[in-house]
């Protein structure tokens, strides 16, 4: 049971990195036999995974069967960022009304994205940048919004890599912010801490539907 499960999460692993990677198109088709031919493994674990990356928002299954790459137009991508940001603000809002908030992990994983860019894991650094997210999230302490959160995470990264991924001198600035954003936190400062996080998710939000644009 345990080697299945094992199985399953690396194909999730894997399928996401697809999309971290940016090597999917939105609005593309994917084959289930293709994807078992391609890892050399049975169609089980990869409709397993197909499952749970459609109720993060990563994967779309139609009624008749297929599974599609989710494809979002201009005024969903805003909607994506409006709800994303709306959810980060009441958790910094909790951060900063509450001295017993740790924010310890999300300091380490601050750190971690950032030694990995300098090692050049640029992909992984994508990667720990989402994690940073959904830990900001978490630190709110709403478990509602925290599930809420794992579906609008999951299509703001479809829209952001597939759309308009983060180039090495990007990264690092969201990087940069990141520990911006953690200084405010650290004394509690709300209205600087929203400041950052605006620009944060409003400037990504713009450049996605600058790139969709230009694709148009």
């Amino acid at each position: 049971m345990s080697v299945k499960k094992n199985l399953d999460l690396i194909v999730i692993d894997k399928l996401k990195d697809c999309i971290i990677n940016g090597e999917w198109v939105p609005g593309q088709q994917l084959f289930i036999d293709e994807i078992a031919e391609q890892y050399e493994i049975s169609r089980t674990p990869i409709i397993q995974a197909v499952k749970a990356m459609s109720v993060e928002g990563m994967l779309t299954l139609t009624n008749s069967g297929k599974v599609v790459v989710p494809k979002f137009t201009r005024e969903q991508i805003y909607d994506i960022c409006s709800v994303r940001l709306l959810l980060e603000k009441f958790a910094i809002k909790q951060i900063c009304s509450n001295e017993s908030i740790r924010i310890t992990e999300l300091t380490q994983i601050a750190d971690r994205c950032a030694c990995t860019l300098i090692e050049g894991k640029i992909a992984e650094s994508r990667k720990l940048d989402m994690l940073f997210h959904k830990q900001l999230v978490k630190c709110g302490g709403n478990e509602c919004l925290d599930s809420v959160y794992v579906k609008v995470q999951g299509q703001f990264e479809v829209s952001s890599y597939l759309i308009a991924p983060h180039g090495e001198d990007q990264q690092s600035i969201a990087v940069d912010e990141h520990f911006q954003l953690l200084r405010t936190l650290k004394v509690y400062d709300y209205k600087a801490a929203e400041e950052v996080i605006d620009f944060h998710i409003n400037t990504a939000a713009e450049k996605i539907v600058s790139r969709l644009s230009d694709r148009e």
